[in-house]
């Protein structure tokens, strides 16, 4: 006789079992018909390999915490007992689908937004939402739209600006679909023909011509000076565009390198 066939004779009484929802580390839950009150519930059922290892006193505990918890977002203990030796607890049955599935659906839309604010941060030099506490920043997150960055940093080109607007939006569906979507929106106002654009927390954005990286010793020796100003404390972002074959690779390379080597000697100076 199956577990399942074994609750099912025991628990014939109180719950008709009608189909396994899911399976933990520790149990494995039900969906089951609570005959007394006439309403679907999620029966969760310890395993019984488990209790005989490991005892039943967590799953016990469980229960209790359970069966104290009042909260409108968390589901209320119906009941708890043992059957033929399983101990189980029931408690709503919720329709819809499981959490990983949502996290699966909704997980890189999370991202892009993350993404938008890690950006927009780098750009204004602030985040888009401040709060005294965490809830209010939650509330501000839900209820509000991100202020536009050009309030912030004026500067700030007009496209690039509503490319972060977009992966902020308050709307997951108004948000570009995946993160290759967004990168490449934001390539697309930052390439073409165009050159190497210093963005510092410490100064006006400042957007050069755009024009091929090859040649451009200007550019590159705005570059070279932004990152030696690393090494006095002063942060900020090296955004490098350009056609493909104009040394973009090469030249990214080329300052991580020489910002590592910065980042080294100031951490060894802290050090010191």
């Amino acid at each position: 006789m199956t577990t399942l066939d074994r609750l099912t004779a025991t628990l014939a009484d109180r719950y008709r079992l009608d189909r396994e929802l899911g399976q933990g580390g520790m149990a494995t839950v039900y969906l089951a018909h609570d005959r007394k009150h006439d309403r679907r519930v999620a029966l969760k059922v310890l395993r019984a390999e488990l209790a005989q290892a490991l005892g039943a006193e967590r799953f016990l505990r469980e229960i209790k915490i359970a069966a104290r918890l009042d909260h409108p977002h968390i589901l209320a203990l119906f009941d708890s007992g043992d059957a033929d030796g399983f101990l189980y607890y029931a408690m709503p049955f919720v329709d819809g689908e499981s959490l990983r599935d949502r996290m699966t659906r909704e997980g890189l839309r999370s991202d892009r937004y993350s993404l938008g604010c890690v950006l927009f941060e780098m750009l204004a030099g602030a985040a888009p939402f401040t709060g005294s506490n965490a809830q209010a920043l939650r509330a501000k997150r839900f209820t509000e739209d991100a202020p536009r960055l050009v309030t912030m940093r004026a500067s700030v080109p007009r496209m690039i600006e509503l490319v972060v607007a977009r992966a902020l939006a308050r709307d997951p569906a108004e948000r570009h679909a995946t993160i290759s979507e967004f990168g490449a929106a934001l390539l697309a106002e930052l390439s073409g023909s165009s050159a190497a654009a210093v963005l510092s927390t410490h100064g006006a954005v400042a957007p050069q011509q755009r024009v091929p990286l090859i040649g451009r010793e200007k550019e590159l020796g705005e570059a070279r000076a932004f990152l030696e100003r690393l090494s006095t404390g002063k942060g900020g972002v090296l955004l490098i565009g350009g056609e493909p074959g104009v040394g973009k690779t090469a030249r990214a390379s080329g300052s991580a390198r020489s910002g590592a080597k910065i980042h080294q000697q100031v951490h060894a100076r802290l050090l010191l």
